[in-house]
């Protein structure tokens, strides 16, 4: 068997629209594929194969918008803001109750977890307790933050879990 006729042994045309990728999977579930020993995306190597090299700096993207098909007419190649319009347009981009740190919040470090926190949790508290209206500039100056970040922190806009 020649090499594509092995890679495309592992595409399941089935009865869906879509070919699916049967061979291994990358974690964030695009197929991947070892071609001439280097490692390709599965819909990339099937572009490749179907319509020729794939210009550089081109993406090759998804009509259908399933990460595991590799049917040539559901790929086209477009650039990074091309493939971004095309997701916006089909809403498929997490935004508001569906984004990242509203479904999973423990997966974004706040407060002191955070790698470019300036106080900790007590700082945060005796800001809350010295803060009077006028008085946001001396606060700021004490601590080394702005005065709007003051205000943000008294307002509970910063530092919400304190």
């Amino acid at each position: 068997m020649t090499e594509p006729e092995q890679f495309w042994a592992r595409v399941e045309p089935g009865l869906s629209a879509c070919w699916f990728w049967r061979g291994a999977v990358s974690r964030d579930g695009y197929g991947k594929a070892t071609w001439h020993g280097r490692t390709w995306r599965a819909h990339r190597l099937a572009y490749a194969l179907t319509h020729g090299p794939i210009p550089a700096h081109l993406q090759v993207c998804h009509a259908c918008d399933t990460p595991l098909c590799c049917r040539p007419d559901h790929l086209w190649v477009g650039t990074h803001d091309e493939n971004h319009a095309d997701c916006t347009r089909k809403g498929r981009r997490p935004t508001g109750a569906r984004h990242g740190s509203v479904t999973h919040p423990a997966s974004r470090p706040r407060g002191a977890m955070h790698y470019n926190a300036k106080l900790s949790p007590g700082q945060v508290a005796e800001i809350r307790q010295q803060y009077r209206p006028g008085l946001s500039a001396q606060v700021a100056h004490d601590f080394g933050i702005s005065r709007s970040q003051v205000c943000r922190i008294v307002r509970g806009a910063r530092w919400k879990e304190t």
